[in-house]
């Protein structure tokens, strides 16, 4: 995977750029990533209590947005409402051309690039959701990872063919489908939805190894083990674990007393 790190000047740019089209170009409600108040959990959460999992990922997603895409976008959304050299402008600051690479294209790294594939990803999101509605199957994409849940197996087989018809019948992005990390699971396997854990009921969990490193860290954070920095660590892992389940915040108040307190984060 291959980062472009755009100088602080032009980071600068890309940022006005989106706060100026932010209020102009729409992103889909299925879209669970790059959106303001939006948590990890809410990409997981709309498929807790469901039977049956297929989960994609998009290749190379953010490159595959090329300039074509991105003008495509604009004035199909935008029309009178944007010039061509406005157009010209938002290209020119926002992508970038990686060695060996046909056309220039959004890249990782930069501050605009996930506003701006949120956007032009908007038309193939409405549709996808859409048919799923129409199915009763449920449909989110975070970023380049896209789920989709349903009580019957036989759903997930047709809007996997409406899916990929989808990826390849739009005039842009041209989006490809990584087959190898195709998974199709069920509640008798591990059912993980960008990182978490789809519950036997019906909830969202970290897992039972992340939380078991979390009990030994506070251990160990208690009985006076941990220097600055493992202790800074700990209070981030701790905050995230807690956001995603917090009901685990008694467990630990249960097992390691007041002196837990210390380290917890202060509920609002």
């Amino acid at each position: 995977m291959l980062v472009a790190q755009p100088a602080r000047e032009v980071k600068a740019i890309q940022r006005a750029v989106v706060r100026f089209l932010l209020p102009l170009l729409p992103v889909h409600e299925s879209s669970t990533a790059y959106v303001a108040g939006a948590r990890l959990i809410d990409n997981a959460d709309p498929h807790a209590g469901c039977r049956f999992i297929l989960k994609f990922d998009f290749e190379s997603f953010f490159p595959s947005i090329d300039d074509l895409a991105i003008r495509a976008m604009l004035q199909g959304m935008l029309g009178q409402k944007i010039s061509e050299a406005e157009i010209n402008f938002v290209v020119s600051c926002c992508l970038w051309r990686a060695p060996a690479a046909r056309r220039p294209g959004l890249c990782i790294g930069a501050p605009s690039s996930p506003f701006l594939s949120n956007a032009v990803m908007f038309e193939i999101d409405h549709g996808i959701d859409a048919e799923c509605k129409a199915l009763g199957v449920v449909y989110t994409r975070f970023s380049d990872d896209v789920t989709f849940s349903s009580d019957d197996p036989s759903k997930l087989a047709t809007i996997e063919a409406a899916f990929r018809h989808a990826c390849t019948s739009a005039p842009y992005p041209r989006l490809r489908i990584n087959e190898r990390k195709r998974i199709f699971a069920s509640r008798g396997s591990a059912m993980r939805v960008t990182g978490l854990t789809l519950t036997n009921q019906g909830g969202v969990s970290v897992g039972r190894s992340r939380k078991r490193g979390v009990r030994a860290a506070v251990f160990d954070f208690v009985n006076g083990r941990l220097d600055e920095a493992q202790i800074a660590k700990l209070r981030g892992e701790l905050a995230f674990v807690l956001s995603i389940e917090p009901d685990f915040r008694d467990v630990l108040l249960h097992t390691y007393g007041p002196a837990a307190l210390r380290v917890l984060p202060r509920i609002r």
